[in-house]
């Protein structure tokens, strides 16, 4: 289900999406935090009940915009690859992310994601009742997330580039891979094409079609039992 909600500062018109299935198993309202309007940073907590209609909102002004302190690289570092790694995987697979961490911690994570993101949604929660997986930088209690490894790696190529090169090239590959799983999703539902056929049309290596499936079998599950394999695809 998609909303969106008007900022009452900035006025900047904000979509979100909600999973039904976490309206439908909520006890009450549901907190969506959308952090933007940079260079000015601040966030709107927007209050959501089991319908799906606006109840309420919370602006959070006291948003420190420190990217000209930090880099992206120097923001990955001190944050940890493999934690950015499940982050970035969890934003891919559009699920509901909730960051246990200390405000600096968030601070920083948020100068990060700013520069990757670019102003666009992505689901993180305030609440831990509505998370999908927790990112715990407190206790550093592990949670698999499908994608990290795949992101893990994208990571550690893109710290060989320059700052700009290094944001650059992580919202390339978001956004690539979300595109994809998208796209891969229409295709399995019409359930038309062969695994050899949809590598092919989507231009989709061996390592990218795996991870594709990883999130899809995460969301949902049916659809992976729906690629038309054939001796092509085993040989």
């Amino acid at each position: 289900m998609k909303g969106f909600a008007i900022c009452p500062k900035c006025g900047q018109r904000l979509s979100f999406e909600l999973d039904e299935k976490s309206l439908s198993n909520a006890g009450g309202l549901i907190p969506i935090t959308i952090i933007h309007g940079y260079p000015d940073a601040h966030a709107l907590v927007v209050y959501v009940d089991q319908t799906g209609a606006n109840r309420g909102y919370e602006i959070i002004e006291n948003l420190v915009d420190l990217r000209t302190s930090f880099s992206p690289k120097e923001a990955t570092k001190i944050l940890g690859v493999k934690r950015v790694a499940k982050i970035l995987a969890g934003i891919v697979g559009e699920f509901n992310l909730f960051i246990k961490a200390d405000h600096e911690t968030l601070k920083l994570l948020h100068i990060l994601l700013s520069q990757i993101m670019k102003n666009e949604f992505f689901r993180i929660v305030s609440n831990e009742r509505f998370a999908d997986y927790v990112i715990d930088f407190l206790t550093k209690k592990k949670v698999y997330v499908p994608g990290e490894k795949y992101f893990r790696k994208i990571i550690n190529k893109a710290l060989e580039y320059s700052d700009n090169g290094f944001a650059n090239m992580l919202s390339i590959q978001v956004n690539r891979t979300r595109m994809k799983i998208s796209e891969l999703i229409n295709m399995l539902e019409k359930r038309e094409y062969t695994e050899k056929e949809i590598k092919e049309i989507l231009e989709l290596d061996d390592e990218e079609f795996k991870i594709a499936l990883e999130y899809i079998k995460a969301k949902k599950p049916v659809l992976v039992n729906r690629i038309i394999r054939t001796a092509l695809d085993i040989f």
